[in-house]
């Protein structure tokens, strides 16, 4: 399996602290059946600067080289989370080099909790073509919102996953909230989307070692219990496509 968001990289952001800690997570992730996993660090605005994608990469380089040394089987690959602020929507108009996951189309995206960006129905992404071979071929970004069964707007008005979904935009849910350990109204929440068809992908978003050993034990029966038919291509063939950098058909 694929962890499509992790905060598994030390010492760049609130997730692992030191290289220690993310050898306890990538431990934890072994033993739980991951073979791959997508370094998602946060990138947001903080005086002034952001963590660059060339930072990114070169963490992600010295954290293989770690696991190596340390005998653990688990790969590791260039990602970040991105804060979708105006900022954001002027990077990629202005085709900023951003660190998207495995330098595919896919870039990770995470909303405020609080409040609806206003500029998020704008265009900054392309419209989805109805022509696949045109889809397949042009650059589009494709972007894909991080657990938004966390955020308050969509706790509200669970319609605006369907506005989302219209624009192109793909779902990334937290494994947390499929075991039931987030809460009965995130559960709730990505049960409804699970029933909708609105669940791409799913990630750990583990930020320690103690978060993912509290959730990640028997999350796989779970899983496919609320992902019933879908858990397959959620689980596996979709993470797979990003990895490729393959279109995921929506």
């Amino acid at each position: 399996m694929i962890d499509v968001h992790s905060h598994i990289l030390p010492e760049v952001d609130d997730g692992a602290f030191d290289f220690h800690e993310s050898r306890k997570m990538g431990e934890i992730l072994v033993e739980n059946g991951f073979e791959k996993v997508f370094c998602t660090p946060h990138v947001i605005d903080e005086d002034g600067s952001r963590l660059s994608r060339e930072r990114i990469r070169e963490c992600v380089r010295d954290l293989s080289r770690f696991f190596e040394e340390e005998g653990i089987p688990l790969q590791v690959f260039e990602g970040a989370e991105y804060y979708m602020d105006r900022a954001l929507c002027e990077m990629t108009r202005f085709f900023h080099p951003l660190c998207t996951l495995n330098g595919s189309n896919y870039l990770l995206l995470e909303l405020p909790l609080l409040n609806w960006p206003p500029y998020i129905g704008e265009r900054t992404w392309p419209e989805l073509l109805e022509d696949k071979e045109l889809r397949d071929i042009l650059p589009f970004l494709r972007p894909v919102i991080a657990h938004p069964e966390r955020y308050a707007e969509v706790v509200r008005q669970p319609r605006r996953l369907k506005e989302l979904r219209e624009n192109g935009y793909l779902f990334q849910v937290n494994l947390e909230s499929i075991t039931g350990v987030a809460g009965k109204q995130r559960y709730k929440l990505v049960k409804k989307m699970a029933k909708e068809g609105l669940i791409d992908l799913v990630g750990t978003d583990g930020h320690s070692s103690e978060g993912l050993a509290g959730f990640l034990p028997g999350f796989r029966k779970k899983a496919e219990k609320l992902l019933g038919k879908r858990a397959g291509k959620v689980l596996e063939e979709n993470p797979a496509l990003v990895l490729e950098n393959k279109v995921i058909e929506i």
